[in-house]
């Protein structure tokens, strides 16, 4: 597919209408007046319709106003996008002239769920998971979950630095060989391998999320390894289980170590009875001498002199002396008899846990006696805790090897998988290699048109890694410097030119950004052969007017080849 046009709206309003057309097409600033030094074409907006159209096409928005290098933002862009609702529009279509099959797709900048806008002809999609997978059908005719759009279309749209740095490895520096591998694959036909490839990706994650956790979990230990401990482990139980049979000899000796257990735990309970009773005994009898201490030594004397005093304020007091004596003495003597009702009670009850625990100590010597006389019974306890701290740590190790062989039996499986799709693969090397050479024909015939020098793409496949790998080399031997733009772009045509030889379902457009590098000399050979009779397809760059000073006939190649012209005064969003 061509892309036909570009809108920038907001609600009714036309921001901008970009047209595209078939060739070159170039989005460059204002030339500025030599003798200006302080107005350049910097920061207009022409990396930025660039992006727009890695948006539409299910970029991320945070590149079309923030700077991830500087780690800046530009919130004028920012807030005018989600403020105004800005909607971007991307048209394209199979062919310049027939729009029937046109394919309209928009988006907004919205967050908010409900107000997102992700439409492919009139269809919004709320999952831009969804969004992505449908357009991936659409462009590339793709069947199979992987690749993703987002992993193919960087290769075609190289809007920042990453992707214009490196020819093949264009994704970010972390992307694996085995998502290149499916990636390539896809892109040069072989669609039966592809889901083969995408399979192993896969199982390759997930090997490696198991095997971290078994050096997280298990601490690099092997289930041989677990299973040796298992093995002494047993012995001792064997040895353990053998010695307590001979100390045993009575039939009945481990029932009567069972009682012997549960007497010291009665013994434990009964004891701790009778200590809060006695506890609450003596308080009592404290209690009691203390209420008898206070009819005893009162000061009689004192209180009569208390008394006399008192009659003098209230001459009519009715009571006598000897009166109040009486009551007060008859007040201690009700305290103390409520006080010494519970006396009897805690005396029955000390006597009560005293008898019950003299018994049980004397059923806890005679059954510790009778157990003695078949071995000792410290020694025989000893036994039991060896033989129960075994069992428990038998239980850990099994249940840790159970789980690890799980996880091994999974890592088997997994290798094993690989495997045959690597077999299958290979089986189909000569197929990928026959696409390969058709591709280079095109590949080495621009670069040598380029640089003179002829370069080719190959794959191979890494036994050690267990994945096809892929790489550019000079048929020379020596790939120089200062030519990776230039090969960048002399790679992504040719995949043009063999992807309408072999009439593959495809973006037909190459996207790039600061082509500034490329060297008067091969820019001139580039645009020749994209505006050629024989190459059906669009190249599409941002780059600064000055750039073509070096280029003869450099205002012909502007005047014909530029859609989109920008400048400080008329910047790409229309503001300050």
């Amino acid at each position: 597919m061509f892309i036909k046009f570009l809108t920038i709206g907001k609600g009714e309003e036309t921001i901008r209408q970009i047209p595209f057309k078939e060739g070159v097409n170039l989005i460059v600033d204002t030339p500025t007046p030599s003798e200006t030094d302080t107005v350049s074409g910097n920061n207009v907006g022409k990396t930025t319709v660039l992006r727009l159209i890695d948006y539409c096409l299910g970029g991320k928005a945070e590149p079309i106003y923030a700077d991830f290098e500087l780690k800046t933002v530009n919130q004028n862009v920012k807030s005018f996008l989600e403020d105004s609702n800005v909607i971007i529009t991307l048209c394209l279509g199979e062919s310049f002239e027939n729009s029937d099959t046109d394919l309209i797709v928009r988006r907004n900048f919205l967050k908010k769920k409900g107000q997102k806008k992700a439409e492919i002809n009139g269809e919004n999609y709320t999952d831009i998971k969804q969004y992505c997978g449908h357009l991936n059908q659409i462009l590339f005719n793709a069947t199979y979950s992987k690749p993703t759009l987002r992993q193919i279309i960087p290769r075609f749209i190289r809007c920042d630095s990453t992707r214009m740095d490196r020819v093949i490895k264009y994704l970010h520096s972390t992307t694996t060989d085995n998502t290149y591998e499916s990636i390539y694959l896809f892109l040069f036909g072989r669609a039966d391998t592809t889901e083969l490839s995408a399979e192993k990706n896969e199982w390759n994650r997930s090997l490696s999320f198991r095997k971290k956790v078994i050096s997280d979990t298990f601490n690099s230990r092997t289930s041989e390894g677990l299973r040796q401990h298992l093995s002494v482990i047993a012995d001792d139980l064997k040895q353990l289980e053998a010695k307590k049979k001979v100390f045993n000899v009575n039939p009945k000796y481990e029932q009567e170590f069972s009682d012997l257990q549960a007497i010291k735990a009665n013994i434990s309970r009964v004891s701790s009875k009778l200590t809060d009773a006695q506890f609450r005994l003596t308080l009592l009898q404290d209690s009691i001498k203390q209420i008898e201490s206070q009819a005893t030594e009162i000061d009689i004397e004192a209180l009569r002199t208390v008394y006399m005093e008192a009659k003098n304020f209230i001459p009519k007091l009715q009571k006598s002396f000897e009166d109040s004596l009486a009551f007060h003495n008859k007040l201690i003597g009700n305290k103390l008899a409520f006080i010494s009702d519970d006396l009897p009670k805690l005396k029955t009850t000390v006597q009560k846990f005293s008898q019950e625990l003299s018994m049980l100590r004397n059923e806890e010597r005679f059954l510790g006696e009778k157990i003695i006389r078949t071995g000792s019974l410290a020694e025989y306890e000893e036994l039991v805790s060896k033989a129960n701290k075994k069992y428990e740590h038998k239980g850990r190790l099994e249940e840790e090897l159970g789980k690890l062989e799980h996880l091994e039996n999974d890592i088997l499986q997994g290798n094993e998988r690989i495997l045959q799709i690597n077999q299958l693969i290979e089986g189909s090397k000569e197929k990928l290699r026959k696409h390969i050479t058709k591709f280079n024909k095109f590949f080495s015939s621009y670069s040598e048109k380029f640089y003179d020098e002829q370069f080719v793409f190959s794959s191979s496949f890494d036994s050690d890694d267990s994945v096809t790998k892929f790489k550019i080399s000079n048929v020379q031997g020596n790939l120089g410097d200062g030519k990776k733009k230039g090969l960048i772009a002399a790679f992504d045509l040719a995949y043009i030119s063999y992807a309408n030889s072999e009439n593959l379902k495809c973006p037909r457009f190459a996207i790039h950004d600061r082509i500034e590098g490329i060297h008067g000399n091969q820019l001139r050979s580039l645009f020749d052969i994209v505006n050629s009779q024989e190459f059906k397809g669009q190249y599409i760059v941002s780059v600064l007017s000055g750039k073509f000073s070096e280029l003869q006939l450099a205002k012909n190649y502007l005047t014909t080849n530029t859609i989109l012209e920008l400048s400080q005064s008329d910047k790409l969003f229309k503001i300050s």
